[in-house]
């Protein structure tokens, strides 16, 4: 999978709890799931004020351990409790929480870099 809006918006529906529509052509909108009022889609593996939201929902959801550091790449683990599966890599810290956020919910992505 490459790094753009298809891989935002997995991390929309899958992680944030928004619901994309079939059609990810710009403007490449999303709603909350229930409403239907649309918003843009957020750039959640570009920005690191948006991806910065994701970590924040995922110690809403009961993830005890978030880490993100660089070391020469940036790493992110997340997890709800204890270490299992080794931090995921990326190229900018943003990419390496959505990778491990995708990661601790379940949801299989392929390689990004």
């Amino acid at each position: 999978m490459e790094t753009d809006r298809k891989l935002d918006a997995l991390v929309a529906e899958k992680v944030m709890g928004y619901q994309g529509y079939p059609d990810l052509e710009p403007p490449h909108m999303i709603r909350r799931y229930g409403r239907d009022d649309r918003i843009p889609l957020p750039c959640f593996s570009a920005d690191i004020a948006v991806a910065w939201r994701v970590v924040e929902k995922m110690i809403s959801i009961g993830y005890k351990c978030v880490s993100v550091d660089y070391v020469g790449i940036w790493r992110c683990f997340m997890t709800r409790g204890g270490f299992g599966k080794p931090p995921v890599e990326a190229a900018t810290a943003p990419l390496a929480i959505c990778l491990a956020a995708l990661e601790a919910v379940g949801e299989e992505v392929e390689d990004v870099q």
